[in-house]
Parts: structure tokens; C-alpha cells; sequence
């Protein structure tokens, strides 16, 4: 089979395995429009399923930051759910589970905005009771519906339903899913008081992808979806 494999930034397709001829791989640069066009380029290249890969924000407070969450479903912001495919989600869960302590299954909330501030991380999770929330797995989701093929989302919490977003951080990735520096430069020129949590925002982030490097060696060849 073939697996087609989402991403949102450069710094998670870096944790995947090169590409190759049955695991395609392409990066969405946080935008959710992207992810959806990329699905369907997906499916036009006769991927079989597809895995939205990659770092969340929390929205559960039980959720901290490395743990992984594996999808039950994704619903978006008109309360539609789509269910994942269960035999890949519970071999994935198992898997996961073996090697690593803190892995939750449960709801990825899918937001065309960011989920920045604290307050609005838990009206969110009051709201859908999604675990947390990402821009790019609703998309695909509706994609591979569409499709009629399996979906599944492994993401791993690099903020947890505490933490708000600085704004220098936001709208600073770039086409090719990288920070641009300049942008970020600008935002804290602006907000300078923003340092420290850009750093600490940072450093979560950091141990988020740690454990997000793992994910492929412990799942193998096409991530359980075969």
C-alpha cells in the first residue's frame, strides 16, 4: 500500500524516514487550505491511507507536554466528527504504549485558526472535549472521507492547555513550513517583553520532538496502517 503522510512544519517531516515509493510525504506550512489540497494530491497519487504526523497544542489539561495523542476521531469548529479507523488507531496505541509512558487516545480538535490563549484553549476543550487541537488533521480528515480510505493522527503535545502562544510566534512560518527569522525578529522588536516565553515556548517544543523522533522507529514500515 501506499501511506500518504501530512505534515504542518519542516521540523516534523525531519522525523520521518526519507520518502519513498510507499510513504509520501509533504509539509502543509500550517495552513489548512494546504493540507486539504495536498490530501487530495495525496489521493490523486494513489495513497491507500493517510496519517496526519506531527506536534498539537493541548487542550485537556491532563494532556502535557511530550505526551502522544492518538486520534479517535477529529472534529471541527461545526461539531462534525469523522471517526478514524479503529484497527490502525488501537495497533498503533499498542505500540506506542510499550515503549512510552504517556500515550492518550481520544478527539483532535481541527481549527482553520490558532488556539493561542489559555482561555481559549478551554473554552475549546469545554466545548469538544478533544484532547488537542492541530490545523491541518480536520482537513485531511475530510479528505480521506471523502475518499473513502483510512485516516489516523499521531500528534505530540508541544504546549500544554496552560500555556498561551506569544504573538511573535504566530504567522512566522514560511511556504517551506520553516520559521522565517526575520518575522520573528519583528514580532518580538514589537512585543519584547515576549522573549521569555518564546524561549520557553521553545524549549517545549524541543521536548515535543524528541518524542515525536521516536514514533517512526517504534511503529515501522507505513506506521501500523499495514
Amino acid at each position: 500500500m501506499v501511506l500518504g503522510v501530512l505534515t504542518g512544519l519542516a521540523r516534523e517531516v525531519e522525523c520521518l524516514p526519507s520518502q519513498t515509493p510507499e510513504m509520501l510525504i509533504a509539509c502543509a506550512a500550517a495552513m489548512p487550505e494546504r493540507a486539504e489540497s495536498i490530501s487530495h494530491q495525496f489521493i490523486d497519487q494513489n495513497c491507500e491511507a493517510l496519517l496526519s504526523f506531527g506536534i498539537a497544542g493541548a487542550l485537556c489539561p491532563d494532556v502535557q507536554v511530550g505526551d502522544i495523542v492518538v486520534s479517535t476521531g477529529v472534529k471541527n469548529a461545526q461539531d462534525d466528527v469523522i471517526v478514524a479507523d479503529d484497527v490502525w488507531l488501537l495497533r498503533v496505541f499498542e505500540l506506542l504504549g510499550q515503549e512510552i509512558n504517556s500515550v492518550h487516545k481520544g478527539l483532535i480538535y481541527g481549527s482553520d485558526i490558532a488556539i493561542t490563549s489559555a482561555q481559549l484553549k478551554s473554552d475549546t476543550y469545554a466545548k469538544s472535549k478533544a484532547l488537542c487541537v492541530d490545523m491541518e488533521t480536520h482537513r485531511m480528515a475530510l479528505v480521506a472521507q471523502q475518499a473513502e480510505i483510512p485516516f489516523l493522527a499521531i500528534r505530540v503535545i508541544s504546549d500544554d492547555a496552560t500555556r498561551a502562544i506569544p504573538s511573535a510566534a504566530l504567522g512566522v512560518i514560511g511556504e517551506n513550513g520553516k520559521p522565517q527569522i526575520g518575522r520573528v525578529l519583528r514580532g518580538l522588536l514589537r512585543h519584547p517583553n515576549q522573549i521569555q516565553a518564546l524561549m520557553a515556548l521553545s524549549k517545549d517544543m524541543e521536548l515535543a520532538l524528541a518524542t515525536l523522533r521516536r514514533v517512526p522507529g517504534i511503529l515501522g514500515p507505513l506506521f501500523g496502517a499495514a
